[in-house]
C-alpha cells in the first residue's frame, strides 16, 4: 500500500510539471568598469529597468536563476502564458554617480539573454538580436584579419547610437523565398558560415548579412557599422509582425538589393537604401509604396480561397486600403 502510495504523488507531481504554465527568459548582465567587475548592486551603483513588471523573487519558479551566477546581476520579467511581461520599448539604464548607460537590449520575453561583459560608459546602446546570436563567435576576435562581426567583448562604441537603417523598397514580387535562416546552426563555428557577404570591390566594402541586420565592412579603414534592415515607416495596412528577412544580396550598377522575406504572401527583390544619419535623398515616396506592397500581397493571400470568397473579400480589401490611403493624404 505504502509503494502505491509513493507511486501515486510520483505520479502526481510529475503531471503537475507536465502542465502548461507561465514562461519568460530574462535579463544578466555583469558590468566592468576600468576592466574590474562591479559587484551590483551597491551603494554607488543603480540598475534601472524600464517598461517591465518584476518578478517575485519570493515566488517565482525561476527564483533560482537570482543565485545561480553571484557574479551576474538578474533582471526577471513577471512570468505569464504569453511569455515575460516585459515591452518591446525596454530599457536599463546602470547609474553611477552623475554618468549612465542606457541599454535597449534584444527582447528576452520568451529568452534568456546574457550580457556578461558591460564596458561601462555613458551613453545610449543598442544591441541587434542577430548580432547578439553570435556573441559566442566574437570572442574568437579577428577572423583571417577582419573584423566583420561586431564584437560584444570589446569596445562598445560601435553600438553607442541608434542603429543606422537600411530602408527598403520592393522592385518585384516573387512568389516562393525559403522561410528558414539556415545560418543560424552551429553559431559557435567559423561566421563566415553564417553570415554570408557581398563584396564590393570598385568601393572596398563587404556587407555581411544575417536575419534583419547588415553589417558593412570598410577595407579602406577598417570601420564596421550595423545597419538594421527595416520598413521606411511605422504606419502599416495592416498590423506587421516580423521583421524582413534578407535572403541574398547582390549589386547592380551603384545599388545593392536584396532578396527578402517578410512572409508567404510578402517577399521578393528590395533596393536598399543605407542610411548613416540622415537621408541623402528624399525617402518619404516610400510610405506609399510600402502600403500598396501591403495591400498587394493581402490580394495575392486570397488566392488561396475558392473564387467565390475572393470576390467577395477582394472589395472590402481595397475599401480598407483607399481609405488607409485617404486618412494619410496619398491618394
Amino acid at each position: 500500500m505504502r509503494v502505491v502510495l509513493v507511486f501515486s504523488l510520483f505520479l502526481i507531481s510529475i503531471l503537475s510539471f507536465a502542465q502548461p504554465g507561465p514562461s519568460g527568459g530574462l535579463l544578466a548582465i555583469r558590468v566592468f568598469r576600468n576592466g574590474k567587475r562591479i559587484d551590483l548592486p551597491n551603494a554607488n551603483w543603480q540598475v534601472i529597468p524600464t517598461n517591465i513588471v518584476l518578478a517575485d523573487s519570493t515566488n517565482d519558479h525561476r527564483s533560482y536563476y537570482f543565485i545561480k551566477d553571484s557574479s551576474m546581476y538578474y533582471i526577471v520579467p513577471q512570468a505569464t502564458p504569453a511569455g515575460g511581461n516585459v515591452g518591446n520599448d525596454f530599457y536599463l539604464d546602470i547609474v553611477f554617480g552623475k554618468d549612465t548607460m542606457t541599454i535597449f537590449p534584444p527582447s528576452f520575453k520568451h529568452r534568456d539573454i546574457i550580457l556578461d561583459s558591460i564596458p561601462f560608459k555613458k551613453g545610449v546602446y543598442k544591441i541587434p538580436q542577430s548580432v547578439y546570436d553570435f556573441k559566442e563567435l566574437s570572442k574568437k576576435g579577428n577572423y583571417y584579419g577582419k573584423t566583420p562581426v561586431p564584437n560584444l567583448y570589446g569596445d562598445w562604441d560601435l553600438f553607442t547610437r541608434e542603429t543606422y537603417k537600411c530602408y527598403i523598397e520592393k522592385v518585384e514580387d516573387l512568389d516562393d523565398v525559403p522561410n528558414e535562416n539556415a545560418h543560424y546552426e552551429n553559431k559557435q563555428s567559423d561566421f563566415k558560415q553564417h553570415w554570408q557577404s557581398l563584396s564590393l570591390r570598385n568601393a572596398s566594402v563587404a556587407y555581411y548579412f544575417n536575419d534583419n541586420v547588415i553589417v558593412a565592412y570598410s577595407y579602406a579603414d577598417g570601420t564596421t557599422k550595423i545597419y538594421e534592415v527595416k520598413d521606411f515607416s511605422d504606419i502599416h495596412y495592416f498590423t506587421f509582425l516580423w521583421p524582413p528577412s534578407v535572403r541574398a544580396l547582390y549589386s547592380k550598377g551603384n545599388d545593392v538589393y536584396a532578396i527578402i522575406y517578410k512572409n508567404s504572401d510578402n517577399s521578393g527583390v528590395f533596393k536598399l537604401h543605407f542610411v548613416d544619419e540622415k537621408p541623402k535623398e528624399d525617402l518619404n515616396y516610400l510610405v506609399k509604396k510600402q502600403i500598396i506592397e501591403e495591400y498587394e500581397a493581402e490580394l495575392k493571400g486570397l488566392m488561396l480561397y475558392e473564387k467565390s470568397y475572393r470576390d467577395k473579400e477582394a472589395p472590402k480589401i481595397t475599401a480598407k486600403f483607399e481609405a488607409v490611403l485617404e486618412s494619410l493624404g496619398l491618394r
